[in-house]
């Protein structure tokens, strides 16, 4: 089984540092976004695929995002839990990687996140049917 990973965006502070503590305790190891590489794939970030090399393109995002890597269930619930137990502020776009997202740019799963974040908070759909 391959080792849990958790790549964090924009979360070089405190709510950050301890994530990176629930983290250690739980044998997750982290892997911290670079700007620069926001346009690579994200499997290619988890380490699941080769690099393309892509340029940044567009202005980076600002939010915080977290991608987990590898989480079985019970991994899942027992991170969330403890990020519950230890009254941390959400990190408002969370996703775990998938076969579809692992093909995708950080940017293009930021804004993916965003629209269903704002579609559950406005009760609509995520995606269109086209």
């Amino acid at each position: 089984m391959n080792a849990p990973l958790v790549l964090l965006y924009n979360l070089d502070n405190r709510n950050g540092s301890r994530l990176r503590l629930i983290c250690l305790k739980l044998h997750i190891r982290v892997r911290t976004v670079a700007p620069a590489e926001l346009a690579e794939p994200v499997g290619a970030l988890a380490g699941l695929m080769e690099p393309t090399g892509a340029p940044a393109e567009g202005e980076p995002f600002a939010d915080e995002m977290m991608v987990m890597v590898h989480f079985g269930g019970k991994l899942l619930n027992q991170f969330l839990q403890e990020i519950r137990a230890a009254h941390l502020p959400g990190v408002g776009l969370k996703a775990v990687l998938t076969p579809t997202n692992m093909e995708w740019s950080s940017v293009r799963l930021h804004d993916e996140l965003r629209r269903e974040h704002e579609a559950m908070r406005y009760g609509q759909a995520a995606h269109s049917k086209e």
